[in-house]
């Protein structure tokens, strides 16, 4: 706690700091855009920006001043109000809103919002238009201070914690630790591995030669990934039969193959030894029998780590092409193939969000509404992508807003000095830093707002206005939300599973016909991605739903589409001349499109006809995943 104070107070001094600095270059009519710079500059070191700065740094300039002229137009009169609020909302809602993390588009709502109702004359202009470029030029100065090489500096790091974390889980299974708990544990590592995965493929292809990040790093984490799977299945197993003896000495194996893992990302061994321990690991032989084949899944995951080691060593350039391109470009086709239709959720929120400011900014305008302003950020708060998100934070910030008040009339009344109260309201703001829950940080904010503009005079009249426009803004946002292109968490979810499903079918019918073309193979890697977005955009949601049923889905799935991993894997890459691929692959198409509840005999039919383990774990993971694709099914309802 000790150390947070500190932060937070080093926090407000730069940014009291740096407002009195911009206030004295730009003047005081700009004191406000400094205010909004500076906010949106530290709300945006959540995204790094520093891949491109030059890039950046001219678009966040071109936005800034964007915002600042199309503010000015907007003040002159109540059509341009609706004209430019219109066009701003619907550009910042769409581009700054997104699926699978967390949107950044309320900051730059606020600095509009700010330069609509704190305009300046015509010959001040061109000062606030500089102002705006500066603060486009300060975003990119704090994410090159802050952000610039955090990443590359601090990768190895988020490796090695997350390689220790696979250990643990090793112990754990061993210690027989409660499989709920354990299961809780085992999707964080899943998901931050993911998140880690994703944040290379982001880095674009120019970082990933000139630093080598994820020239073994990708590597290790995408057999991490794997392996995670599995122990949660062999837990699954520990759990059920309350026996580990089948699976102790390749838990003993693979904990061993972890131990050089951090040792040569801490730069102990270097790749060489580290791919000698993995290829004496991948020499281990253990009796097999068809009970234990989860031992042979463990010795499948870090054959993959070392074959993906030796394949980037003789070609680095392939293995970008074919891992992080393929990604970089799915994300991109989802976007544009996906988003800019009425039917999705960025572009029905964003052209919701601009009907409803621009409709109040054209009455605030007609009527000349002195602190209409209070009215279109109330409803911009609260317009949000989702119908169920909205009515909890309307709650809230009403809750918020009636305690300020509350608290605000009673300090103006027992402090009658205006220095006093400026000195409360500078506290206030201090104090605003620290609260974590909406509406207690609307509390602050209230108090703030109010004593901004009341300060030596009728703070009563003010609060009252700023009760009754709270209030409208409130009923607007929640009818709006509820009849203007309404968008439901739960009807999003509900379809996204169904796609997620459907790329399931298709994916395991591309495998089976045509995984030894090469031109397909990349095709069903694209999908694959496809449907791990989708997956990720369905836990986004079930942040705010928080049910059960999805969760165990998307539990299923992770599981399912690693096995569909190694299917795709085998069946590109081996022979399999004993299991007669064509035979099965109809059977298998056969039992997915007649709807078939289990495939058990078929397997264990063939079974009886191969010798050797990879054939038999083939079979085995297919029957998994025809089983987690049923229990899937089972899961669409929420």
């Amino acid at each position: 706690m000790k150390k947070k104070i500190i932060e937070k107070t080093k926090m407000f001094i730069i940014i009291v700091l740096f407002i009195t600095v911009f206030k004295s270059i730009f003047g005081v009519e700009n004191s406000i855009v400094g205010v909004a710079g500076i906010t949106v500059g530290l709300t945006l070191l959540c995204i790094d920006y520093t891949i491109n700065p030059l890039h950046n740094t001219i678009k966040f300039v071109l936005i800034q001043v964007g915002i600042g002229a199309a503010a000015f137009i907007g003040s002159l009169n109540p059509i341009t109000a609706l004209i430019m609020t219109f066009a701003v909302y619907f550009f910042i809602l769409y581009y700054f809103t997104y699926d699978a993390k967390k949107s950044v588009f309320f900051p730059f709502i606020l600095e509009y919002i700010f330069m609509l109702y704190y305009e300046v004359d015509l010959n001040k202009l061109p000062m606030r238009i500089m102002a705006l470029a500066a603060c486009g030029i300060l975003i990119m100065a704090l994410q090159l201070l802050i952000n610039r090489n955090m990443f590359s500096k601090s990768l190895n790091v988020r490796i090695k914690n997350q390689v220790l974390k696979v250990k643990e889980e090793i112990e754990y299974i061993f210690q027989k630790r409660d499989i709920h708990q354990l299961t809780k544990e085992n999707i964080d590592i899943e998901t931050s591995l993911v998140n880690l995965m994703d944040e290379i493929y982001s880095r674009g292809e120019q970082e990933f030669y000139e630093t080598k990040i994820g020239e073994v790093e990708l590597n290790i984490l995408i057999a991490l990934k794997s392996l995670n799977v599995t122990l949660y299945k062999i837990a699954l197993e520990v759990d059920k039969n309350q026996n580990i003896d089948l699976y102790e000495g390749a838990l003993r194996g693979a904990a061993d193959c972890i131990d050089s893992i951090y040792k040569c990302l801490n730069r102990e061994i270097d790749v060489e030894l580290l791919k000698l321990q993995l290829s004496n690991f991948e020499e281990y032989n253990e009796e097999y029998t068809l009970n234990k084949y989860l031992t042979y899944e463990i010795k499948q995951d870090f054959q993959l780590l070392l074959d993906s080691i030796n394949d980037v060593e003789f070609n680095k350039k392939d293995f970008y092409n074919r891992e992080c391109s393929i990604h970089n470009k799915w994300v991109n086709i989802k976007s544009l193939k996906f988003k800019f239709s009425r039917k999705s959720l960025r572009f029905s929120f964003a052209l919701r969000g601009a009907i409803l400011a621009s409709i109040s900014a054209c009455i605030i305008n007609y009527f000349n509404l002195e602190t209409g302003r209070w009215f279109i950020l109330t409803l911009s708060t609260l317009i949000l992508p989702y119908v169920e998100e909205s009515k909890t934070k309307a709650i809230k910030r009403l809750k918020g807003t009636v305690i300020g008040i509350i608290i605000f009339e009673i300090a103006f009344m027992l402090i009658p000095s205006t220095n006093a109260r400026v000195l409360l309201i500078l506290l206030v703001g201090y104090l605003s830093t620290f609260p974590e829950k909406y509406d207690v940080k609307m509390i602050y904010v209230t108090i703030s707002a109010l004593g901004a503009v009341a300060v030596g005079s009728d703070f009563t009249h003010f609060a009252v206005d700023r009760f009754l426009f709270i209030i409208g803004g409130i009923i607007v946002a929640l009818l709006g939300n509820k009849y203007l292109l309404p968008y439901k968490i739960v009807d999003s979810t509900k379809e996204l599973i169904k796609n997620s499903i459907d790329l399931d079918k298709k994916i395991l019918k591309d495998i089976f016909l045509s995984c030894k073309d090469e031109a397909k193979k990349e095709e069903i890697k694209e999908l694959m991605i496809c449907n791990r977005l989708i997956n990720e955009e369905i836990a986004m949601n079930n942040q705010v739903l928080n049910k059960d049923s999805v969760k165990n889905f998307l539990n299923k799935q992770r599981i399912s589409m690693n096995n569909v991993y190694f299917l795709f894997k085998n069946l590109s890459e081996d022979s399999n001349d004993n299991l007669k691929v064509e035979e099965i692959s109809k059977e298998v198409i056969y039992a997915v499109e007649s709807g078939q509840d289990s495939i058990r005999d078929y397997v264990v039919s063939r079974l009886k006809e191969v010798r050797s383990s990879s054939d038999i774990l083939l079979l085995i993971n297919l029957e998994e995943i025809f089983n987690m694709f049923n229990e899937s099914l089972k899961e669409q309802s929420i």
